[in-house]
Protein backbone atom coordinates (compact mmCIF):
# COMPACT_ATOMS: atom_id res chain seq x y z
CA UNK A 1 0.00 0.00 0.00
CA UNK A 2 1.03 3.62 -0.54
CA UNK A 3 1.14 5.73 2.64
CA UNK A 4 -1.20 8.72 2.69
CA UNK A 5 0.37 11.81 1.20
CA UNK A 6 3.03 9.87 -0.72
CA UNK A 7 1.59 9.82 -4.24
CA UNK A 8 2.32 12.30 -7.02
CA UNK A 9 0.18 12.06 -10.15
CA UNK A 10 1.47 12.99 -13.59
CA UNK A 11 -0.32 13.15 -16.93
CA UNK A 12 2.01 12.59 -19.88
CA UNK A 13 0.75 14.92 -22.61
CA UNK A 14 3.80 15.67 -24.72
CA UNK A 15 3.29 13.36 -27.68
CA UNK A 16 3.35 14.47 -31.32
CA UNK A 17 -0.23 13.22 -31.96
CA UNK A 18 0.60 12.64 -35.62
CA UNK A 19 -2.12 10.05 -36.29
CA UNK A 20 -4.68 12.08 -34.37
CA UNK A 21 -3.82 15.25 -36.29
CA UNK A 22 -4.33 17.49 -33.26
CA UNK A 23 -3.13 17.81 -29.68
CA UNK A 24 -4.71 14.89 -27.80
CA UNK A 25 -4.59 16.79 -24.51
CA UNK A 26 -7.22 19.24 -25.78
CA UNK A 27 -9.70 16.67 -27.10
CA UNK A 28 -12.96 16.82 -25.17
CA UNK A 29 -14.11 13.68 -23.38
CA UNK A 30 -17.51 14.18 -21.83
CA UNK A 31 -17.38 17.82 -20.79
CA UNK A 32 -13.62 18.05 -20.16
CA UNK A 33 -10.41 18.15 -22.15
CA UNK A 34 -8.51 14.90 -21.77
CA UNK A 35 -5.66 16.43 -19.75
CA UNK A 36 -8.12 17.66 -17.13
CA UNK A 37 -10.05 14.41 -17.05
CA UNK A 38 -6.84 12.41 -16.50
CA UNK A 39 -5.64 14.78 -13.80
CA UNK A 40 -8.90 14.38 -11.91
CA UNK A 41 -8.56 10.60 -12.11
CA UNK A 42 -5.17 10.89 -10.41
CA UNK A 43 -6.55 13.22 -7.74
CA UNK A 44 -9.41 10.80 -7.07
CA UNK A 45 -6.86 7.99 -6.75
CA UNK A 46 -5.08 9.85 -3.94
CA UNK A 47 -2.44 12.03 -5.59
CA UNK A 48 -1.49 14.97 -3.36
CA UNK A 49 0.52 16.69 -6.11
CA UNK A 50 -0.39 16.71 -9.80
CA UNK A 51 1.48 17.82 -12.89
CA UNK A 52 1.22 17.75 -16.67
CA UNK A 53 4.33 16.93 -18.72
CA UNK A 54 4.59 18.59 -22.13
CA UNK A 55 7.23 19.05 -24.81
CA UNK A 56 8.96 22.44 -24.85
CA UNK A 57 7.05 24.81 -27.12
CA UNK A 58 3.69 23.06 -26.92
CA UNK A 59 0.63 25.25 -26.50
CA UNK A 60 -0.32 26.08 -22.90
CA UNK A 61 -3.31 24.28 -21.45
CA UNK A 62 -4.63 26.89 -19.04
CA UNK A 63 -3.57 24.95 -15.95
CA UNK A 64 -4.73 26.08 -12.55
CA UNK A 65 -2.22 27.06 -9.89
CA UNK A 66 -2.64 23.74 -8.07
CA UNK A 67 -1.43 21.78 -11.13
CA UNK A 68 2.21 21.99 -12.08
CA UNK A 69 3.64 22.05 -15.61
CA UNK A 70 6.86 20.18 -16.34
CA UNK A 71 8.66 19.91 -19.68
CA UNK A 72 10.64 17.13 -21.31
CA UNK A 73 14.35 17.77 -21.06
CA UNK A 74 15.30 15.17 -23.67
CA UNK A 75 14.01 15.54 -27.22
CA UNK A 76 12.88 12.85 -29.67
CA UNK A 77 13.18 9.93 -27.27
CA UNK A 78 9.49 9.15 -26.81
CA UNK A 79 7.57 8.84 -23.56
CA UNK A 80 10.69 7.94 -21.61
CA UNK A 81 11.51 11.67 -21.60
CA UNK A 82 8.23 12.47 -19.85
CA UNK A 83 8.62 9.70 -17.30
CA UNK A 84 12.20 10.75 -16.60
CA UNK A 85 11.36 14.39 -15.90
CA UNK A 86 8.40 13.32 -13.76
CA UNK A 87 10.60 11.06 -11.64
CA UNK A 88 13.21 13.80 -11.33
CA UNK A 89 10.59 16.31 -10.12
CA UNK A 90 8.71 13.91 -7.85
CA UNK A 91 9.06 14.58 -4.10
CA UNK A 92 6.82 11.78 -2.82
CA UNK A 93 7.80 8.13 -2.54
CA UNK A 94 5.53 7.04 -5.40
CA UNK A 95 4.62 8.45 -8.82
CA UNK A 96 1.42 7.54 -10.66
CA UNK A 97 1.84 8.05 -14.40
CA UNK A 98 -1.09 8.24 -16.82
CA UNK A 99 -0.95 8.84 -20.56
CA UNK A 100 -3.33 11.55 -21.75
CA UNK A 101 -4.75 9.25 -24.44
CA UNK A 102 -6.02 6.45 -22.15
CA UNK A 103 -9.54 7.68 -21.32
CA UNK A 104 -10.79 4.38 -19.90
CA UNK A 105 -8.48 4.39 -16.91
CA UNK A 106 -10.36 5.30 -13.74
CA UNK A 107 -9.41 5.83 -10.06
CA UNK A 108 -9.98 2.14 -9.35
CA UNK A 109 -7.04 1.32 -11.63
CA UNK A 110 -4.53 3.14 -9.47
CA UNK A 111 -6.11 1.96 -6.24
CA UNK A 112 -5.77 -1.60 -7.58
CA UNK A 113 -2.13 -1.10 -8.52
CA UNK A 114 -1.46 0.75 -5.27
CA UNK A 115 -2.46 -2.32 -3.27
CA UNK A 116 0.63 -4.07 -4.69
CA UNK A 117 3.06 -1.23 -3.93
CA UNK A 118 5.46 -0.91 -1.02
CA UNK A 119 7.67 1.87 0.31
CA UNK A 120 10.22 1.33 -2.46
CA UNK A 121 8.38 -0.75 -5.04
CA UNK A 122 5.77 0.30 -7.58
CA UNK A 123 3.42 -1.72 -9.75
CA UNK A 124 2.29 -2.01 -13.33
CA UNK A 125 -0.10 -4.26 -15.20
CA UNK A 126 1.08 -7.08 -17.42
CA UNK A 127 -1.13 -8.06 -20.37
CA UNK A 128 -1.89 -11.72 -21.18
CA UNK A 129 0.57 -11.44 -24.11
CA UNK A 130 3.37 -10.51 -21.70
CA UNK A 131 3.57 -6.82 -22.58
CA UNK A 132 3.56 -4.23 -19.81
CA UNK A 133 1.39 -1.13 -19.37
CA UNK A 134 4.06 1.45 -18.43
CA UNK A 135 1.90 4.51 -19.17
CA UNK A 136 -0.74 3.72 -16.55
CA UNK A 137 1.54 2.63 -13.74
CA UNK A 138 2.95 3.53 -10.34
CA UNK A 139 6.71 3.98 -10.07
CA UNK A 140 8.83 4.40 -6.95
CA UNK A 141 10.78 7.65 -6.99
CA UNK A 142 14.01 5.65 -6.69
CA UNK A 143 13.39 4.31 -10.21
CA UNK A 144 14.94 7.57 -11.42
CA UNK A 145 18.46 6.11 -11.56
CA UNK A 146 17.41 3.31 -13.91
CA UNK A 147 15.30 5.66 -16.02
CA UNK A 148 18.35 7.93 -16.37
CA UNK A 149 20.51 4.99 -17.42
CA UNK A 150 18.02 4.05 -20.14
CA UNK A 151 17.69 7.65 -21.28
CA UNK A 152 21.45 7.91 -21.70
CA UNK A 153 21.66 4.57 -23.51
CA UNK A 154 20.40 3.37 -26.87
CA UNK A 155 17.35 1.39 -25.71
CA UNK A 156 14.71 3.95 -24.70
CA UNK A 157 11.80 1.52 -24.79
CA UNK A 158 9.51 1.68 -21.77
CA UNK A 159 9.03 -2.07 -22.13
CA UNK A 160 12.76 -2.51 -21.60
CA UNK A 161 12.81 -0.09 -18.69
CA UNK A 162 9.89 -1.88 -17.03
CA UNK A 163 11.65 -5.22 -17.38
CA UNK A 164 14.79 -3.79 -15.78
CA UNK A 165 12.83 -2.31 -12.87
CA UNK A 166 11.05 -5.62 -12.33
CA UNK A 167 14.41 -7.43 -12.28
CA UNK A 168 15.65 -4.96 -9.65
CA UNK A 169 12.51 -5.47 -7.53
CA UNK A 170 11.49 -1.83 -8.03
CA UNK A 171 8.31 -2.74 -9.91
CA UNK A 172 5.81 -5.49 -9.31
CA UNK A 173 4.16 -6.97 -12.41
CA UNK A 174 0.45 -7.52 -11.80
CA UNK A 175 -1.39 -9.79 -14.27
CA UNK A 176 -4.21 -7.99 -16.05
CA UNK A 177 -7.22 -10.26 -16.58
CA UNK A 178 -8.27 -10.55 -20.21
CA UNK A 179 -11.68 -9.15 -19.26
CA UNK A 180 -10.04 -5.87 -18.20
CA UNK A 181 -8.14 -5.21 -21.44
CA UNK A 182 -10.75 -2.64 -22.47
CA UNK A 183 -9.35 -0.30 -19.83
CA UNK A 184 -5.97 0.11 -21.53
CA UNK A 185 -7.04 1.11 -25.02
CA UNK A 186 -5.61 4.33 -26.45
CA UNK A 187 -7.10 7.10 -28.52
CA UNK A 188 -4.72 7.31 -31.47
CA UNK A 189 -6.87 8.50 -34.39
CA UNK A 190 -10.03 10.59 -34.90
CA UNK A 191 -12.04 7.37 -35.38
CA UNK A 192 -11.18 6.33 -31.82
CA UNK A 193 -12.73 9.48 -30.36
CA UNK A 194 -15.97 9.05 -32.30
CA UNK A 195 -16.44 5.36 -31.53
CA UNK A 196 -14.80 5.39 -28.10
CA UNK A 197 -13.05 2.16 -29.00
CA UNK A 198 -9.37 3.08 -28.88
Amino acid sequence: MIPAGQLTGVVLAGGLSQRMGRDKATITHGSQPLWQRQREILLSAGAVVTAIVRRPGQAPLGLKEDCQLWHDEAINVGPLAGLHVALSQCRTSQLAVLAVDMPRIDPWWFQWLGSFCGSSIGALACRPDGRYEPLAAIYPRIALAEATRHLQGTDRSLQSLAASLIDQNLLRCVPLPAGELWRVTNWNSPDDTSTGSG
